[in-house]
């Protein structure tokens, strides 16, 4: 499924389980998970919504944009993006060369 030290990116709207499946999928394959969003609010000091209400999305864009660049360039990762990182065909971009997964749920 995932070859050589690319990283495997999941993708897909909020409450699809990318956190989840990412946390398990990392431990089976034995990489290091990240997690976006738990990534901005550590940085940040407060929660996504919050950064919303403060903030803007536009700022927040902004954050998720940075840690795409940061992350595209490492390998080996499993990576949760948050909901709407990758419609930004910049931040897919920077995940050329990993295996993406979209994630559905009903």
């Amino acid at each position: 499924m995932v070859s050589g030290n690319s990283s495997l990116v999941l993708t897909g709207f909020m409450g699809t389980g990318k956190t989840s499946v990412g946390k398990i999928v990392a431990r089976k394959l034995g990489r290091e998970f990240v997690d976006m969003d738990a990534v901005i609010e550590a940085r940040e000091g407060t929660s996504v919504r919050e950064i919303f209400e403060t903030h803007g999305e536009s700022y927040f864009r902004a954050r998720e944009s940075a840690l795409c660049v940061e992350l595209g360039t490492r390998k080996d990762l499993v990576i949760a993006t948050g909901g709407g990182a990758l419609v930004n065909a910049e931040n897919l971009g920077r995940f050329a060369n990993a295996f993406v997964i979209c994630l559905d749920a009903s």
